[in-house]
């Protein structure tokens, strides 16, 4: 170890022969079977979720590619202003069915008043 110069050992950006192995692995699988899935159950999710959107005074927008999938909730479709509560209501239900989901953009629920 004497005989080591600084940093030969380990450092934050360089790689040992084991993680490159499990990398090159993951990209494998990711290339050949997940993103292939993803697409497949996207589609079928993107296709749920535009039904619903024909019955949900709530659902404006529904849009992405593969699981990235976003939704516009609104108070009403007229005024197109962010329904801060059906936001709410939708990522604890979906909480609770060990999906993930994530509040961004503009929220703010003026009309609805929740």
């Amino acid at each position: 170890m004497q005989q080591w110069k600084s940093g030969a050992h380990a450092n934050t950006y360089g790689g040992n022969p084991l993680c490159c192995a499990a990398a090159l692995v993951t990209l494998d699988l990711i290339e050949r079977e997940y993103a292939a899935n993803a697409e497949k159950v996207g589609a079928y999710f993107m296709e749920r979720l535009r039904e619903l959107q024909v019955a949900a005074p709530s659902d404006r927008e529904v849009r992405g590619k593969g699981l990235m999938i976003g939704m516009e909730l609104v108070s009403d479709r007229a005024s197109r202003n962010p329904c801060k509560f059906s936001c709410h209501t939708v990522i604890t239900r979906a909480f609770h069915e060990a999906c993930s989901c994530s509040l961004v953009g503009r929220v703010q629920c003026a009309s609805c008043r929740r």
